[in-house]
């Protein structure tokens, strides 16, 4: 827990008590009604049910209440993945884990686009900042779409950080869309959005907080009608109202906003696209921005294609342009390469400079493979030289194999380097299953968040399984703290195998 400075220190064991043992009544009550069930072989089963639950012991692998073992868990720790489809719906239920000091649990109801989802987490401190403590965060969403009725969405988030530089904030939104097509003579769409949203954020070390609330309306027409596709064109309005309370007052906020565009077949191989953009707010007085654009592309030289783009902006501090001429072309089926020319100038300057692009996709039964490259650089009058990069890649395999594995990894460096790395598994093996899931960030610093899962079945009565678990689970921190845990228990598993 943390004290009255922010600090973390150890919970006491008469602080812990109560916790535990509603933890442990819980835990247990399911646990041995899992296990009624697997003494009921002859029993019916409901095929639609399947997963497994899981009931471990943890502790941390220095066998301390270190202030650093406060970020992985110790004590009583139960991981599920349940699932229930009927009917068209899938119920699904993911605790991962759930443990004293970290915790991630999310319940969600799929039926075609329809949705309905609960998440929790708590992540504890990374110990770069004493004064900043674990972050909580829970979120509820809701879509609905009934035929012939609005798509309904609406959110709730709130999430807090502990500490005396910690935060909280709250949100909370709903939103209605609906979309028609060809809905007149001319009008190929028309799509409609209204909303209304609430955030309250509150500062813990300044004591401030800040209120707001604000509405929202948009619609967006695209003509040509059904047949006559050759122009395009298309407007897009939307009104946005709110009202902000702070430490400095009330203030109101208005906010209108006009998009048109057209898109232009000038020929077999060219087409036109150009766009205009109004921005008009209201604050303290009217402020407007605006925004002209064209772009022509061609495909006369194909497998060549070439891009010109001009564009102009501007508000009430200045006035900008940009431009730029670009060229790409697939090599093969898998491979794709890009090449161009930007130039900018405004009120800071001129500017010229270079981009590059390569892609790359390969697919097969047993993965999928998605990867690109961009780069580029941009030499400006005042003697500044700004090199900017961006690597992304993706790794998947099929949802129903035995073997999972799915890797989503990005680096970019725009001024600053910021890395990211996330990476999931798992493997059935018939009595064993492992599973893992790591995390990798640098922003300023390199993180790591990992952790793994081995299962193995002892018993095996038709669909329903009993075994051991060994689980592990480790946080660091350059520059802040490190720790790891080790757990072991029992795990349940029953209905088909996923």
């Amino acid at each position: 827990m943390f004290n009255t400075d922010g600090r973390w220190e150890p919970p006491s064991h008469a602080s812990r008590l109560p916790f535990c043992r509603a933890y442990l009544t819980t835990i247990l009550t399911a646990a041995t009604l899992l296990l009624l069930q697997l003494t009921s072989v002859g029993a019916a089963q409901d095929q639609g049910l399947s997963g497994s639950f899981s009931v471990s012991y943890a502790f941390a692998l220095d066998g301390t209440w270190s202030a650093a073992n406060q970020q992985v868990n110790q004590g009583l720790v139960a991981r599920a993945d349940l699932s229930y489809e009927a009917d068209g719906k899938l119920a699904t239920l993911t605790l991962d884990p759930l443990g004293l000091r970290s915790r991630s649990a999310s319940f969600e109801v799929r039926e075609a686009s329809e949705l309905f989802s609960i998440d929790y987490s708590n992540t504890p401190a990374d110990g770069l900042d004493p004064d900043r403590g674990d972050i909580t965060e829970v979120q509820a969403l809701v879509v609905a779409r009934q035929d012939g009725a609005p798509a309904v969405q609406a959110l709730l988030n709130s999430q807090s950080v502990a500490g005396a530089n910690g935060n909280s904030s709250l949100i909370a939104r709903i939103g209605l869309s609906d979309r028609y097509r060809d809905p007149f003579s001319g009008v190929s769409s028309l799509d409609w959005r209204a909303s209304l949203q609430t955030t309250s954020l509150l500062v813990t070390a300044s004591d401030s907080s800040r209120n707001a609330f604000s509405t929202s309306f948009g619609v967006s027409m695209a003509f040509g009608g059904e047949r006559s596709r050759s122009l395009r064109p298309k407007v897009d309005v939307t009104w946005r109202n709110g009202v902000v309370e702070a430490a400095a007052g009330r203030s109101a906020e208005q906010n209108l906003r006009l998009r048109t565009g057209i898109g232009i077949d000038a020929s077999q191989f060219e087409t036109l696209n150009l766009g205009a953009d109004w921005e008009f707010e209201h604050e303290a007085a009217w402020s407007t921005r605006d925004r002209q654009s064209l772009n022509i592309r061609s495909t006369r030289l194909a497998p060549l294609n070439l891009a010109l783009t001009l564009s102009r902006a501007s508000s009430a501090v200045e006035q900008s342009y940009a431009w730029g001429l670009s060229g790409d072309s697939k090599l093969t089926e898998a491979l794709s390469v890009g090449l161009g020319y930007r130039g900018e100038s405004g009120g800071s300057g001129n500017g010229h400079g270079v981009t590059g692009s390569l892609a790359a996709r390969w697919a097969s039964t047993a993965v999928t493979v998605r990867s690109s490259l961009e780069a580029g650089a941009m030499w400006r009058s005042d003697g500044t030289f700004s090199p900017d990069a961006a690597f992304s890649l993706a790794v998947a395999t099929p949802s129903d194999s035995d073997f999972g594995l799915t890797v989503a990894a990005s680096l970019k460096y725009d001024e600053r380097l910021a890395a990211a790395l996330n990476a999931s598994g798992s493997a059935d093996l018939g009595r064993l299953q492992l599973s893992f899931d790591t995390e990798l960030g640098y922003a300023g610093a390199l993180k790591l968040s990992a952790g793994a899962t081995a299962a193995v079945d002892l018993i095996d009565l038709a669909d329903k399984r009993l075994g051991l678990q060994l689980g592990i689970e480790a946080r660091s921190t350059a520059g802040g703290s490190s720790a790891a845990a080790i757990d072991l228990g029992l795990r349940y598993a029953f209905g088909e195998r996923r």
